[in-house]
């Protein structure tokens, strides 16, 4: 069920079933944080569109929006009287060009370097001593190329079977553009190298390769001139009532920012269709 709506904005209601976790405690879903985005899906049903990819917004007289789509069944037109976008910055800047140049050009400004997630398993016999932690990152002075590693069997359980470890690390970065020209053949070996020198034994073995995903535009860095940047896109929006911009470039990459901007442009396009309705009440 839909969560009830307060005067003061959107309600959470807790689900008794989810087990209660302490400040700063780490937590996941049983099934990985995939879980997620399925059970979101599963609630919206047939409103979620799959493979509709957004060529175009036109703006009308009636100060409404024309969302072109490109999907497999042909192109599609739905008119909306607000939009939010969540795409990265680089995408929301080409929709957003011909209707607001000075915010496309503020969006254009973020960069996003190549950054590789690597998922590597270890017989417990090669790892130097017992992990118990959340994981380990690496200074760039330390002189290794891996950004840090996420201790992953060793935070949750059903993560790796008896006798193995297994170890999640980052590679690539704002320093180290080059990860996203390496295959995934040779991004492991880099990452191997690395912890061989960090948590495993000497002559370790070579590990089972569970997953490699190589994002060549990952996540957005907060560059010198953020906030400013911030501003020029809150001042070019006021010229487009009901446009939303909702996507971790704005205020924090992780999970938990996301879903807290989530709920708070909710709120926002909620307030907004409820001004919009009481002003053509009241003419």
């Amino acid at each position: 069920p839909q969560p009830p709506l307060g005067k003061g904005g959107l309600k959470i209601v807790a689900d008794p079933n989810v087990p209660a976790t302490k400040p700063g405690e780490l937590g996941s879903f049983k099934g990985g944080l995939k879980a997620l985005p399925l059970a979101i899906a599963a609630q919206l049903a047939d409103r979620l569109k799959l493979n509709w990819h957004l060529t175009r917004l036109d703006r009308t007289d009636r100060e409404t929006y024309i969302a072109v789509f490109s999907t497999p069944d042909g192109q599609q037109e739905v008119e909306a009287r607000t939009v939010v976008l969540t795409t990265p910055a680089y995408i929301a800047a080409e929709l957003l060009q011909p209707l607001q140049p000075s915010v496309s050009s503020a969006l254009q400004a973020f960069t996003y370097p190549a950054v590789a997630c690597v998922v590597l398993a270890y017989p417990l016999s090669d790892v130097n001593g017992k992990l118990v932690g959340f994981g380990n990152l690496i200074p760039r002075g330390q002189g290794i190329r891996t950004l840090g590693t996420i201790w992953t069997s060793s935070l949750f359980p059903n993560r790796a079977p008896a006798g193995w470890q297994t170890l999640s690390s980052y590679i690539g970065g704002a320093t180290d553009s080059e990860i996203g020209n390496l295959d995934a053949e040779q991004i492991v070996g880099e990452v191997h190298r690395d912890l061989s020198r960090i948590l495993l034994k000497p002559g370790a073995a070579q590990p089972k390769v569970l997953a490699v995903n190589v994002w060549k535009r990952a996540i957005p860095q907060y560059n010198l001139g953020h906030f400013d940047r911030l501003e020029q896109i809150e001042n070019g929006l006021k010229s487009l009532p009901g446009m939303y911009l909702c996507s971790n470039y704005v205020g924090g990459v992780a999970l938990g920012d996301c879903v807290r901007r989530g709920f708070e442009r909710a709120q926002s396009v909620r307030e907004y269709l409820q001004n919009q309705q009481s002003d053509s009440r009241s003419i």
